[in-house]
């Protein structure tokens, strides 16, 4: 069903909304999805959708919300939340490179984790 977002025209129109209100109205209308989960945003901003899909219209919309993450879960309950949470790997610290090489037996079995005080190299990890 998301997939025929990229081909579904948007209405032509210039908008100045909150982008929360925007993202809901874009799913309320498709059936399937629930929208619980879509936090109020902190402003407003002006879209001109001319000549959009559905898809790109969401895009254009999550462009002015740099701050914001968006993502759709497998029971298809849209979220749209400021982002709170950072992987435990890089919370609090800067980490310069993750290296994952690939093998043919698993991609993800030798990771090397380089930070300022040195390295970590794990292999055939599970």
């Amino acid at each position: 069903m998301l997939g025929l977002l990229a081909f579904m025209p948007y209405q032509n129109k210039t908008q100045t909304a909150n982008p929360s209100k925007l993202i809901r109205d874009l799913f309320s209308d498709l059936a399937g999805f629930a929208i619980s989960e879509i936090q109020d945003y902190h402003g407003d901003i002006t879209l001109k959708s001319e000549n959009l899909t559905f898809l790109t219209f969401l895009q254009e919309v999550l462009k002015h919300t740099r701050d914001w993450g968006f993502f759709i879960d497998a029971e298809n309950v849209v979220h749209f939340k400021p982002y709170t949470t950072r992987h435990l790997l890089t919370h609090g610290e800067d980490c310069y490179s993750i290296d994952i090489a690939e093998e043919s037996s698993n991609y993800f079995n030798h990771i090397v984790l380089e930070y300022e005080g040195g390295s970590l190299e794990k292999k055939d990890e599970i």
